[in-house]
């Protein structure tokens, strides 16, 4: 919205002297249009009358000179620009950024030198992060997929799953789903569930997409036995997630949503091993309450805002995961590493127990094979 408003304004500053001008010589002054219109002209270069006849002629030929100003900016602006694209692209390891302007320049400041500051035009790049909407982001992949065959791809998408797509160079990403991955890679619970015999009580208060987000990441990650106990308590609306994912009832680990408020069931929240905090609404009372009120010392809290980790830090049980930051990090974001191993590791599989060859065009034909959750 920002980045049109700026644009219309461009665009008005630029024909404002023209405007002014035909108003100024044509409806004060009486000239006829096309005179008006050629002295309106000579406005852009101070080359007005010295005495303007009125006051319209004497703001257009002050607004004039802005206006030429102005575009040469733009103009010489928008050549370095090309040409620092250019030379980014030709160094080898180019990325193109697309979106809007707050958020691009996030992802051009951690890329640097090779970063590509892509408009509303295709661009030469070796690789593309798309953050505009889900919608913007499928139709660039979808127009340009000719031309980006073999480059990978990072598109910014809330309603497909990231394993759930047949491309083999589309990557996509959600902030929630990213922050969730990062989590428990960060901040591992083995040796926190050695320590109880792989026997775990783990309690969420608040759900939502971050929350289903945690939970299936959580699923897929936390293997650490095979006869673990891992109970995930919720304290947050279900909104039909089981119903969804009626297939986790057939896994061992415990998916229990707790229709009490929290408040209620303090006894039984300071018996867990963990407790996550996903609530983003009146998020620094609720930490308040819960460590005033909570006897667990493994508290983390998935924080709204930057901020959150200073009214936190001088309280020794919790740990602020600031999730925005990590959704937006670069690394967190292009980083395929875990992707192609899983790839490989199941095109392994197929060679030993099927004997069938391993190569690239293999590989993605197995791949496509499994389903969304075997893949992750």
């Amino acid at each position: 919205m920002k980045d049109k408003i700026y644009s219309r304004a461009k665009y008005l500053l630029l024909a404002l002297p023209m405007a002014l001008g035909i108003v100024g010589y044509g409806a004060v002054e009486g000239l006829p249009l096309l005179q008006s219109v050629y002295i309106s002209t000579a406005l852009y270069g101070f080359g007005a009358d010295e005495l303007p006849p009125n006051a319209v002629i004497e703001i257009a030929r002050w607004l004039g000179p802005v206006a030429t100003a102005s575009t040469l900016v733009m103009i010489v602006r928008f050549l370095r620009q090309g040409f620092m694209n250019r030379v980014a692209f030709l160094r080898g390891n180019s990325t193109a950024v697309y979106g809007p302007e707050g958020e691009k320049a996030e992802f051009l400041e951690q890329l640097g030198k090779d970063g590509i500051d892509m408009q509303n035009k295709f661009l030469d790049a070796h690789r593309y992060i798309l953050l505009g909407n889900e919608e913007e982001n499928l139709d660039f992949f979808r127009k340009n997929y000719a031309r980006i065959d073999g480059r990978d791809v990072f598109a910014r998408c809330s309603s497909i799953s990231a394993q759930a797509v047949k491309y083999h160079n589309l990557h996509l990403f959600c902030a929630e789903e990213t922050a969730a991955s990062v989590f428990w890679k960060k901040h591992c619970i083995y040796s926190l569930s050695k320590a109880k015999n792989h026997k775990l009580k783990i309690v969420f208060i608040g759900f939502g997409r971050l929350g289903k987000e945690l939970l299936l990441s959580a699923l897929q990650n936390n293997i650490f036995s095979a006869d673990q106990q891992i109970d995930y308590h919720i304290f947050g609306e279900a909104d039909g997630f089981c119903n969804i994912h009626y297939q986790l009832g057939n896994i061992e680990d415990n998916i229990i949503f707790q229709y009490k408020h929290w408040h209620e069931q303090l006894g039984f929240i300071n018996t867990a091993d963990m407790v996550i905090v996903l609530q983003q609404e009146n998020q620094s009372q609720l930490v308040r309450d819960l460590t005033l009120s909570c006897e667990c010392d493994n508290i983390f809290v998935f924080s709204h805002s930057p901020y959150s980790a200073d009214l936190t830090e001088n309280i020794r049980k919790v740990t602020v995961f600031d999730w925005k930051e990590t959704a937006s990090s670069l690394e967190n974001i292009v980083d395929i590493s875990l992707f192609r191993k899983a790839k490989q590791l199941n095109m392994r599989y197929a060679h030993i127990y099927s004997g069938i060859a391993e190569t690239a065009e293999n590989s993605e034909l197995e791949w496509q094979k499994l389903d969304t959750f075997t893949r992750y």
